[in-house]
């Protein structure tokens, strides 16, 4: 039995013409609005407030900024605001700085017989390999 995949399923459905249901509904609510206010305030108020908020229904219902409608980026952006944060302190790395070499008088004082390399140990074969050279 075969089975139709949906595909497109990150768009959504277009419920009115061109519209999605949430274009739909800001530019609704947007004009809900302007007729309330039609009946509330004088005329040139009306036709004033009537001009901002087609501009809002319109920003609100068509544009996107990085993929993201601007309802969205704002909800994501007062999130952030209001929400706590936690800020991580991360030492900075120090290199130590260049060995420093010894003086003259210092390399004389020291004693070779107080030095002594372990057969064992790593440095000691390295000593025995070099001598042998």
């Amino acid at each position: 039995m075969q089975f139709q995949v949906p595909q497109f399923i990150e768009r959504e459905a277009q419920v009115v013409g061109p519209l999605t249901f949430r274009q739909f509904a800001f530019l609704a609510a947007a004009g809900a609005v302007a007729f309330i206010l039609y009946f509330l305030v004088p005329f040139i108020v009306f036709v004033a407030a009537s001009v901002v908020l087609a501009g809002v229904g319109l920003i609100t219902a068509f544009v996107q900024v990085g993929g993201k409608s601007l309802p969205a980026l704002l909800m994501d952006f007062l999130s952030f605001q209001m929400g706590g944060k936690i800020y991580y302190w991360k030492k900075k790395r120090v290199f130590a700085s260049a060995p420093v070499q010894p003086t003259a008088q210092e390399v004389a004082q020291t004693n070779p017989a107080q030095i002594t390399l372990s057969k064992e140990s790593k440095v000691g074969r390295l000593s025995t390999k070099i001598e042998a050279s």
